[in-house]
C-alpha cells in the first residue's frame, strides 16, 4: 500500500487534561495530511467544558472531544472513541469533523488505512468549502493511493480551490505542479507566481523553491544574494533542506563570505 510522505500530526498542540487547550502554530508540510484543528475561538477552552457541551449534542463540542482522544489529552490515545465523537458531529454535518474522519481513514488510525472511505469523508467537507480537507483531498488525488486513482487535474483544482482561501501549502503545491508539469502544462511563471505566493505567507517549502530558483536560474537570471535570502528564511523556520543548503553555501564561500563554522552550524 501507499503511504503518503512525510504524514503530519502537526499542527496542534492540546494541554494537559485539567488545564485550557492551548494551540501552536509550526511551519506546515504541504506534501502531508494535516490533521484537521479548532478555530480560533476554542483557543482556551476546558476539556471539562467541551465534554458537557459534547453530551448535549453540540457539534463542535463533539468534534474538539474526538481531538482530545486522537491526541491523547483527556487519558490514553484512544482512536476508537476519538472516532466515535467525529461521527456524531459528521452526523450533523459539521465539516470539520467530516475532514477528521478523511484524515483517520487514509493514514489508519484506530483500524486499517481504507483511502475510498477518506476520499468520501473529505468530498463530504469539500463540498462545504473546507481548506484543509480540499487540500488533504488534492494530496491524495496527486499521487494516487489503493483504490483511488490518481488524478492530476482534480489536485489541482483543489489546491487552487485551498488557494483561494488563503491555504499558503496549497500555493506551494500549485507551484510544483506548475514547475513539473503535472497535471497541466509546464511554466515556470506561474511556478514562481505560486512559490512567491505561498512564501509571503512564510510557507517554508515555497521559500526554499524560490532559493533554489535563484541559485540554479530556474526561470529567473542567477542571483546569489535573493537565493540566499530566500534559503534563510526557509532555514530559520527548520526546513532541513535548507539548512543543508546554507551550510553548503557557507562552506563553498558562494553567494556570501566562506564561513565554516556558520557551515557548520547549519548542516
Amino acid at each position: 500500500m501507499r503511504l503518503l510522505p512525510r504524514l503530519a500530526l502537526a499542527g496542534l498542540l492540546l494541554s494537559l487534561p485539567s488545564c485550557p487547550l492551548v494551540f501552536a502554530a509550526v511551519p506546515s508540510d504541504p506534501g502531508a495530511l494535516v490533521a484537521p484543528q479548532p478555530s480560533d475561538p476554542d483557543v482556551g477552552r476546558s476539556p471539562d467544558a467541551i465534554k458537557a457541551e459534547a453530551d448535549h449534542g453540540d457539534k463542535r463540542a463533539q468534534f474538539l472531544l474526538g481531538i482530545l482522544w486522537q491526541f491523547g489529552r483527556i487519558g490514553p490515545v484512544n482512536f476508537s472513541e476519538a472516532r466515535h465523537w467525529f461521527e456524531l458531529s459528521a452526523a450533523q454535518s459539521y465539516a470539520p469533523a467530516e475532514g477528521s474522519l478523511g484524515f483517520m481513514d487514509e493514514v489508519g488510525q484506530g483500524g486499517p488505512r481504507n483511502p475510498t472511505s477518506a476520499v468520501a469523508w473529505l468530498e463530504k467537507a469539500v463540498a462545504q468549502g473546507d481548506v484543509l480537507a480540499t487540500a488533504n483531498l488534492a494530496a491524495i488525488l496527486r499521487g494516487g493511493d489503493d483504490g483511488v486513482p490518481r488524478d492530476l487535474p482534480r489536485a489541482l483544482t483543489l489546491y487552487r480551490q485551498a488557494a483561494d482561501q488563503g491555504y499558503a501549502g496549497a500555493g506551494y503545491w500549485l507551484g510544483v505542479l506548475y514547475e513539473t508539469g503535472e497535471g497541466t502544462a509546464r511554466d515556470l511563471g506561474q511556478a514562481r507566481h505560486w512559490y512567491d505566493w505561498a512564501a509571503a505567507r512564510r510557507q517554508p517549502d515555497a521559500e526554499y523553491a524560490l532559493g533554489r530558483f535563484y541559485e540554479q536560474g530556474i526561470g529567473v537570471a542567477v542571483n546569489m544574494e535573493t537565493a540566499v535570502t530566500w534559503f534563510r528564511k526557509s532555514a530559520d523556520q527548520g526546513d532541513p533542506l535548507a539548512q543543508n543548503d546554507l551550510g553548503r553555501l557557507y562552506q563553498y564561500g558562494t553567494g556570501l563570505a566562506q564561513d565554516d563554522v556558520e557551515a557548520a552550524t547549519w548542516y
